[in-house]
């Protein structure tokens, strides 16, 4: 079979066309972008808090967590854990329970 050049073309518009619409590494990708714009401090914090969270030892790292950090890691990075659906279920989870935490410490 000859490959032509305008077939070519039409298989990698195809290709694309079917790939643009599904972009399942987007927010994965947004994340990680995010992530990497957070300063080493916050990001520390951030590893503290979520891997309190795995232990079931979340109070202490809720207590300890700058409230100006967690603000700076949550306006960054929610929009794209949002947008990871259940994968990033755990993370949103975390933001609103220390969320939760930081408004009751104020009143």
């Amino acid at each position: 079979m000859k490959l032509t050049k305008s077939t070519l073309k039409r298989l990698i518009r195809e290709e694309l066309e079917g790939t643009m619409g599904e972009e399942p590494l987007m927010p994965i990708i947004a994340f990680a972008q995010a992530w990497c714009g957070l300063s080493e401090d916050v990001k520390t914090q951030m590893v503290r808090l979520t891997n309190a969270f795995e232990e079931e030892n979340a109070s202490d790292a809720m207590r300890e967590i700058d409230p100006a950090a967690f603000k700076a890691a949550m306006a960054a990075l929610r929009p794209s854990v949002t947008d990871m659906g259940g994968a990033g279920q755990e993370l949103l989870d975390v933001f609103v329970d220390t969320n939760l935490y930081m408004r009751d410490k104020q009143q």
